[in-house]
């Protein structure tokens, strides 16, 4: 994720340090450090007490892995669908109460029915030896069809018969639940991939607890330093140094700084965690290793730029609703979108890119 201060797009620095900074001389070929304002310091004091907090509980979550990981999944699912709904509306303007309900459903829906879809598969084919699995055959996110066709009817019904309901209504609720949605369906497979991939060779790794709640997590630990990573090293890379904006029109805190400081940092970050894996015998992925170092770089570099394109992306609904955060679940961190904007796209993006990856090596072996 890529906030050059947070979440709450507050900056950099916010509108006291600029004050302060534009009245300090400047030397060229000097780095200028930014002076922050106590307003500042208590925010970045904030979000590192939530930070403290957050992390440890989502890397138990992590390394449990299975139901307890598709639990928490859920959760944050059903959060960022209230955030979904509360965004548009406002003390004069509610939606109905038919609206809110068949937006969580589809938001469920949506993110889990490719565990149900991948056991009938599984159940058709050879029932004799079924048994229930969240691994088997989860081989890439995959849209519900079915499912989207019933959203976008849904909600372009309701635009018909309600008045209080535009077609910028329909299209916002139709957008925000796909991208959302596979976004966290993305989220479960970076988790579950790695074991479905180990499982075509052996199901003996299925009881091998180590492998289960260590090595299998090392692709999401993998993703979390790419994302977050950029995150930290924008925030303060771009509070302490940031003085060029980078997208003012939709987050005008940002900027450059940030953003190549954030880049920088995760790749580092990313690179070193993938490459001392491999080098002790623990790779990562079958192509997230050394002897496929250019796939690692690619993926190090694409992550925080795509990080940054999920801030930015979010952010820009947020100035179309006029509103600061999406929620407060997270406290001085915002909700569970002003989170998790950069990670879920990131997401989408590396769970499309690995198995373009793996067609690459399989038709290089052909």
């Amino acid at each position: 994720m890529v906030n050059d201060s947070d979440k709450k797009e507050t900056v950099v620095t916010s509108e006291e340090d600029a004050a302060i900074n534009s009245t300090l001389p400047h030397k060229h070929h000097e780095i200028q450090v930014n002076k922050l304002s106590e307003a500042s310091k208590k925010s970045m004091s904030a979000r590192l007490i939530v930070a403290l907090i957050a992390v440890p509980l989502a890397l138990l979550g992590i390394c449990l892995g299975e139901y307890v990981y598709a639990a928490m999944i859920f959760v944050f699912a059903v959060l960022a669908t209230h955030e979904i709904i509360r965004a548009p509306q406002s003390i004069e303007r509610k939606f109905s109460v038919m609206v809110n309900v068949f937006s969580y459903i589809m938001m469920v829906l949506l993110v889990f029915w490719i565990f149900a879809s991948n056991n009938i598969v599984r159940y058709v084919l050879n029932s004799s030896e079924y048994y229930f699995s969240i691994y088997e055959g989860f081989n890439i996110p995959m849209v519900s069809l079915s499912a989207f066709a019933v959203c976008m009817v849904f909600f372009f019904a309701t635009v018909l018969f309600n008045k209080t309901f535009s077609i910028q209504d329909a299209f916002y609720f139709i957008s925000m639940l796909f991208v959302v949605s596979v976004g966290f369906q993305s989220l479960l497979f970076l988790r579950y991939y790695p074991i479905t991939n180990a499982i075509r060779v052996s199901n003996d790794v299925l009881s091998n607890p180590w492998y289960m709640y260590g090595e299998s997590a090392t692709f999401l630990i993998y993703f979390g330093l790419g994302t977050l990573g950029c995150d930290a090293g924008a925030y303060f890379i771009g509070i302490f140094f940031g003085k060029h904006h980078m997208a003012p029109v939709v987050s005008p805190k940002k900027t450059w700084e940030g953003f190549i400081g954030g880049v920088v940092i995760s790749a580092i970050l990313t690179m070193t965690f993938a490459f001392v894996l491999s080098a002790t015998g623990h790779e990562i992925l079958n192509i997230i290793n050394l002897d496929h170092w250019y796939y690692v770089v690619i993926l190090s570099l694409l992550m925080p730029v795509a990080s940054t394109f999920g801030d930015l992306l979010f952010s820009s609904v947020k100035r179309g609703f006029k509103i600061k955060d999406f929620g407060k679940a997270f406290g001085a961190h915002g909700g569970v979108l002003d989170r998790l904007d950069s990670v879920l796209i990131t997401a989408i993006l590396v769970s499309l890119v690995i198995p373009l990856f793996e067609g690459i090596e399989k038709l290089a072996v052909a």
